[in-house]
């Protein structure tokens, strides 16, 4: 029988596989910029998202930030495929440094550990941290679900609030790229993902059509 094995092998699936979720003690080597704002995305309170532990999609239980994936093949993006290694190995995130997939112990306790919010980056941002709570509470998942909900009994003036709530949104990004200089990429982080794109997770799809208008349609499949 083959000896159980003890060291990585550098085969990369942990790292094609998903991203790393950021946790307290990973705060340092986001504010020393060694894991830049705009590779990070949040995943807000009641959002849709795949729980890496017990497997399958949950609602959220709290707010969570990511390291982004490769939009081609799903890889962490600090994953170098050609030389199968992490760009930034010594800043890693604890969860990364944690994991062994023959033995999860480590990965288990780090998993349990507090995980990091927008609050705890954006330390001293008086600015930030009152655009991120002001946008929190117009655009909360529990308000939008209830939209979502009220679509059979109100038909199109829930469909119409919807809708509205996904441009004002939408605008929302665009004002904090205009005036504050940042890019498309960190208002993922500052923001959490478009409405646009999570309320897929309803069964629905909002396309953007002529002259900033937008359709509401529903989709076979749900997915974050």
């Amino acid at each position: 029988m083959e000896k159980q094995r003890k060291e990585c092998i550098r085969c990369g699936r942990c790292c094609m596989n998903s991203s790393p979720t950021i946790h307290k003690t990973d705060i340092g080597p986001i504010s020393r910029g060694f894991i830049p704002r705009n590779l990070l995305y949040t995943i807000r309170k009641g959002e849709l998202v795949h729980d890496p532990v017990k497997g399958g999609l949950i609602l959220a239980p709290t707010e969570m930030i990511k390291v982004r994936e490769s939009s081609n093949t799903g890889a962490c993006i600090f994953y170098e495929e050609e030389s199968r290694s992490c760009s930034i190995y010594d800043h890693r995130p604890s969860q990364c440094a944690a994991l062994k997939c023959w033995d999860t112990d480590d990965f288990m306790r780090v998993y349990a550990s507090p995980m990091a919010e927008r609050r705890d980056i954006l330390t001293g941002d008086e600015r930030l941290l009152s655009i991120v709570a002001e946008h929190n509470e117009k655009f909360s998942y529990t308000g939008i679900r209830e939209i979502v909900g009220s679509i059979p009994a109100e038909g199109k003036t829930a469909v119409e609030r919807l809708v509205r709530a996904i441009m004002l949104d939408l605008a929302s990004r665009a004002g904090l790229e205009r005036t504050l200089g940042v890019t498309r990429e960190e208002t993922d982080f500052l923001l959490g993902r478009p409405l646009q794109e999570t309320i897929k997770m309803f069964g629905l799809e909002c396309i953007a059509e002529t002259r900033g208008n937008f359709t509401l349609k529903s989709i076979s499949s749900q997915r974050a």
